[in-house]
């Protein structure tokens, strides 16, 4: 007789799921014989209406809609993409139903058999007893079996009650405890609870001990690995966990909080490693990117207690000190890599970068914004000569001084005393001597009275001066300025630059 075809899916645990145990609504998957890496894919499916399919498709909700498998078939294997899940025939229960009381109330003649045996073998007030003669044995009276063998050695049936074992008995076929649960009581704690082997063993291949150790090994050698409790909520591998898996993006371990949607943190076959809140998807990758190089798609952030603490550093090998590290504080330092850091870079105050070491530049400089300081420049000379419009500003490179002087005279000068002005900073002098150190910044004059100092201009620092004020402005053939030369509307132009003290 042709067996028929057995439905599943169409049950409230039939349901697509990503590696996090999320639905996937509209996620189509396939079929398949077994769990297992060579099994064969099943296309003898038919849908509810006994229509052929080519695999499977849940609906908006996740769910898979009842399917029929091959004839015969109890158990499938279904994957959508997060590896195989078995289903069991989910009208197995109306089978079972339809075959016992859907037809003959006996519809194997086992019953009435039965019946009829224990008919034949009852005794009342008793049942047979084991032994040559089969006695009758009273429902109060106790039967000891003493150095019986059954069934030639082996023994098939129940124990009832709680059966003691005084030693260690083999199981050839294993046991079922299908009432209960077995307990295994031992002296010692290390003493082996319960033990296999397979035939030709000379140890243990999987053995548990009494305090809960589980301990695998090779069968012809001692245990190598140990999965143990180290303390309460802890669990501990004495060895190496592997994952085995049929794609890299497939789940090879993963943690959650009980209440969580989704993983806090998995690792996939491919050795990325995935964190996230627990509600949502992971959104925080670390994986490798390629040859010698770990990859991250989010932001890595190292908190340290003490602000020289290192968050990072490289060495090259053979190194015994690193080349670059940053501290804690986000100060940066390079060295040879066989000696102390010598270099550094840092944030020396808002909006200013620092290094308390030289600094090349192998191209151009470029600056996107320059601030300017402003000054007023100190006029000497002038008699009662006043300016109208008297400004300078200046900018500091290290101890390169860049400025500028303009000056408008309003009301003409006096006098035969010549005229000076003060630099924005104090000048670079040796102080060894008057003269023996000069700096010189360029200018131009016009408008002066009847032109007699029109045209270039020098302002000198000589070493005899102090401070940051100027000799006399001389004109371009090195003749000095007098406060009468500057008539109204003389117009005083300095620009350069020089070395600061």
């Amino acid at each position: 007789m042709a067996l028929p075809r057995n439905q599943f899916g169409g049950t409230a645990d039939s349901v697509a799921e990503d590696i996090t145990g999320a639905r996937v609504p509209g996620a189509t998957g396939t079929v398949w014989n077994g769990p297992s890496a060579g099994a064969t894919q099943i296309t003898d499916l038919l849908d509810s209406s006994s229509a052929p399919i080519a695999g499977l498709v849940a609906d908006q909700n996740g769910f898979v809609a009842p399917f029929y498998g091959p004839a015969g078939v109890e158990t499938v294997w279904v994957d959508f993409g997060a590896g195989r899940v078995a289903l069991v025939s989910s009208d197995v229960g109306v089978r079972l139903d339809n075959h016992l009381y859907g037809g003959a109330p006996d519809p194997h003649g086992d019953r009435a058999y039965s019946d009829a045996q224990l008919a034949s073998h009852n005794v009342t007030g008793g049942v047979h007893g084991i032994g040559g003669t089969s006695a009758v044995v009273g429902t109060t009276d106790v039967q000891t079996l003493t150095n019986k063998t059954l069934s030639g050695g082996t023994f098939s049936g129940n124990f009832n009650g709680s059966p003691n074992f005084t030693t260690a008995p083999v199981f050839n076929a294993g046991f079922s405890t299908g009432g209960g649960s077995a307990l295994f009581n031992r002296p010692s704690a290390t003493n082996p609870a319960w033990r296999t082997q397979a035939t030709g063993d000379t140890n243990d291949r999987l053995q548990a001990t009494a305090n809960g150790n589980l301990n695998w090994g090779p069968g012809n050698a001692a245990a190598d690995t140990v999965l143990f409790r180290e303390q309460a909520g802890v669990l501990v591998l004495q060895g190496t966990h592997r994952s085995y898996k049929t794609n890299t993006g497939d789940s090879a371990f993963y943690t959650r909080l009980s209440a969580d949607t989704n993983a806090r943190w998995y690792v996939m076959a491919g050795g990325q490693h995935n964190w996230g809140d627990g509600t949502n998807a992971p959104d925080t990758s670390l994986f490798r990117d390629g040859s010698n190089i770990l990859g991250t798609n989010a932001l890595l952030r190292v908190y340290r207690t003490v602000v020289s603490d290192a968050t990072h550093s490289s060495l090259l090998s053979g190194d015994s000190n690193a080349r670059w590290y940053v501290q804690g504080d986000g100060k940066q330092f390079w060295g040879p890599g066989n000696a102390t850091q010598d270099t550094n870079l840092y944030r020396s105050a808002a909006d200013t970068l620092k290094t308390d070491d030289a600094f090349v530049v192998g191209g151009d400089i470029t600056v996107g914004s320059t601030t300017w300081t402003s000054f007023t420049p100190a006029w000497t000379g002038l008699g009662s000569g006043s300016l109208s419009t008297n400004t300078g500003w200046y900018k500091k490179l290290g101890k390169i001084v860049i400025f500028e002087i303009y000056g408008v005279v309003s009301t003409a000068g006096t006098g035969s005393t010549g005229v000076a002005v003060g630099f924005p900073t104090t000048p670079y002098r040796d102080g060894a001597g008057a003269n023996t150190t000069r700096q010189f910044v360029s200018g131009y004059i016009a408008g002066s009275n009847g032109g007699v100092i029109d045209g270039l201009c020098i302002m000198p620092a000589f070493a005899g001066d102090s401070g940051t004020t100027g000799a006399t402005l001389r004109r371009y053939d090195g003749i000095i300025t007098q406060g009468s030369n500057y008539a109204s509307g003389t117009i005083i132009t300095i620009q350069g630059w020089y070395r600061e003290a």
